[in-house]
């Protein structure tokens, strides 16, 4: 009898031991969730740098082989190596106020200020498309209104993107990104930029 009652008491806990037939509730600690991935850290530190061809640059953008840089105390727009900072070319700038660059993959837009430090509200904005291998402009439209602080430019692949700086105590500026149909420049979209003194503009390939 206590040999029958021993066998059957191995054989429950060696059911229970499997995981079944067992009455009694185990108390479980659930695994804990796993420490979220660390951020990347974004190294501040420039991969290389090198001395702009002039002294007070206003515009850059990049062509796929060449940094295009425009300058206002020059007036000038420079093809720029990337590599060692050579100037590879360069040419006068269509008007003396010269601000943003953008690439089409074939032209260079460019806007022009139009002295409006100066000049204020009777200025003329112009933004302009010009041939990489000559120099010279061969659109221009004015550039959208209302607004007279011209800074920067991008390109889409289909529109122009054109960005009025804020107002400060020399330009009535308006904090304004437009979006520009390059082929007549008339405005398709704009809203305001997220902050007062707007001056930067890039495209992503999806967003501003």
């Amino acid at each position: 009898m206590k040999r029958l009652i021993f066998v059957t008491i191995l054989f429950v806990l060696g059911f229970c031991l499997l995981g079944a037939g067992c009455t009694a509730e185990e108390e479980t600690t659930p695994a804990p969730a796993p420490a979220p991935a660390a951020l990347p850290t974004l190294n501040p530190m420039p991969v290389k740098e090198f001395d702009s061809p002039s002294s007070f640059p206003t515009g850059l953008t990049w062509d796929g082989q060449y940094l295009w840089n425009s300058d206002y105390q020059s007036e000038m727009i420079y093809a720029i190596d990337p590599a060692d900072g050579q100037v590879i070319k360069s040419f006068d700038a269509p008007d003396s106020d010269p601000e943003g660059l953008a690439w089409d993959g074939r032209y260079i837009w460019h806007v022009d200020g139009g002295n409006a430090y100066k000049l204020g509200q009777d200025a003329k904005l112009y933004i302009y498309r010009i041939d990489p291998a000559s120099g010279e402009a061969t659109r221009m439209f004015e550039a959208p209104r209302p607004g007279y602080n011209a800074e920067d430019l991008a390109w889409d692949g289909h529109y122009l993107w054109y960005i009025d700086g804020g107002q400060d105590a020399q330009t009535e500026g308006t904090s304004t990104i437009y979006k520009v149909d390059p082929d007549t420049g008339v405005v398709v979209k704009s809203f305001d930029a997220p902050g007062p003194n707007p001056s930067g503009l890039a495209w992503d390939g999806s967003y501003l």
